[in-house]
């Protein structure tokens, strides 16, 4: 493997020389990221194995390569770009990651590199961007939901650290995981995320779609409905921590308690819980 450290404005070239057929640039400007990582091919299970690792490490690194390269993260976000060329060609991310995510070690070498960026963001309090219309894991924490329900936790975490008020593939993504698993007790999880701390653009819209088959559910099994309830108003009071909570935003989860009488007892219990950890900063607005 080779790897080079390419400074735009200086010149500054450095090189690790291997023998393994990868090849990995890293340009920068003053604000972003740019990594090309190139192989020769990707249908062996060698070269799999060496892209995945290539993922897990260079996400471990992001700090270094910050202080590196000297890149300024603006705004509270950061472009983390990685591009990977097979024989000159740019591969997809979707479809890159399916095809890791085929051998079950690299699949987990996946959760490791979504692991290390969800961490990333955490401690820094920023986002970090593949595209300028795609956060960086999204994609990778997609594949591995289809793959098997066993990673939604992961994709949960995601989704509460991106910003989802510029939501681009989630709907659609969201919209096949359901589909691929129904409405499962990580399924669900998934949606109370989507309605609580990841609601952004079209949370309420998405949860529309899955009202009813949700309220059939719940008849049959009451503790899935509490399950769901808790989880999504927890996740909303968590985003909400140092900031006003808008109540609405609580009533739109309770929007999906069936039973009218039940709705409003539920309801006036948040609403204790909310005066009791907000205080005054709330906003009871009802739109």
């Amino acid at each position: 493997m080779t790897v080079i450290l390419r400074h735009l404005f200086t010149g500054i070239m450095t090189q690790q020389p291997d023998h393994t057929p990868m090849k990995t640039t890293i340009d920068h400007n003053r604000s972003e990221i740019l990594i090309k990582i190139e192989l020769d091919e990707l249908q062996s299970a060698n070269s799999r194995q060496q892209l995945a690792e290539q993922y897990v490490d260079l996400s471990a690194r992001i700090d270094q390569l910050v202080e590196s390269t000297g890149v300024n993260i603006e705004f509270g976000s950061l472009p983390f770009n990685i591009d990977v060329f097979v024989a000159g060609t740019r591969l997809e991310e979707e479809a890159t990651f399916r095809l890791l995510a085929e051998d079950e070690q690299n699949a987990e070498k996946l959760a490791q590199f979504i692991t290390n960026v969800n961490r990333w963001c955490q401690q820094h309090e920023a986002e970090l961007w593949q595209e300028d219309d795609s956060q960086q894991g999204e994609f990778a924490a997609y594949v591995l939901c289809m793959k098997d329900e066993k990673y939604i936790p992961l994709y949960r975490e995601q989704l509460a650290l991106s910003d989802m008020d510029h939501e681009v593939y989630q709907f659609e993504h969201i919209e096949s995981i359901v589909n691929q698993h129904g409405l499962t007790k990580a399924v669900l999880g998934l949606l109370a995320e989507r309605i609580g701390a990841a609601c952004g653009q079209h949370g309420t819209e998405q949860l529309d779609e899955f009202r009813q088959p949700m309220f059939e559910l719940f008849r049959q099994q009451p503790a899935m409905q509490e399950w769901f309830l808790s989880s999504a108003s927890e996740s909303f009071y968590r985003a909400s921590e140092g900031y006003q909570l808008w109540f609405e935003a609580i009533r739109v989860i309770a929007s999906h308690i069936e039973d009218e009488q039940q709705r409003e007892q539920w309801l006036g219990q948040q609403q204790q819980r909310a005066e009791q950890q907000f205080g005054n900063s709330i906003d009871w607005t009802e739109y």
